[in-house]
């Protein structure tokens, strides 16, 4: 069962890379596939964030706004962003 998540886990990986390679080309197309990300895991942090760039390169300001947030809940059990925060707060960035 072990290989099956992380199989997922290169997938998504794979796909993310992907929408934020569309991202610099094609606004619509980056959209598209974050949100493809989303179906396969709806508070996926980074799908979030690249939905939103996206939306807020194709105008949509609001769309973008609601993706960004979404992004930041999610991104409150994020080892790294957790460990910045720590650092943050305790005065000991690199």
């Amino acid at each position: 069962m072990g290989g099956v998540a992380t199989d997922t886990v290169g997938t998504l990986g794979v796909a993310l890379d992907h929408a934020a390679r569309l991202l610099a080309v094609d606004a619509s197309a980056a959209e598209a596939q974050a949100r493809e990300v989303l179906k396969a895991a709806p508070d996926h942090p980074q799908a979030l964030r690249l939905l939103g760039a996206a939306l807020r390169r194709q105008g949509d300001t609001e769309g973008a706004e609601a993706a960004y947030l979404r992004s930041v809940k999610g991104s409150v059990n994020d080892p790294e962003l957790v460990k910045a925060a720590a650092a943050l707060s305790d005065n000991r960035l690199a």
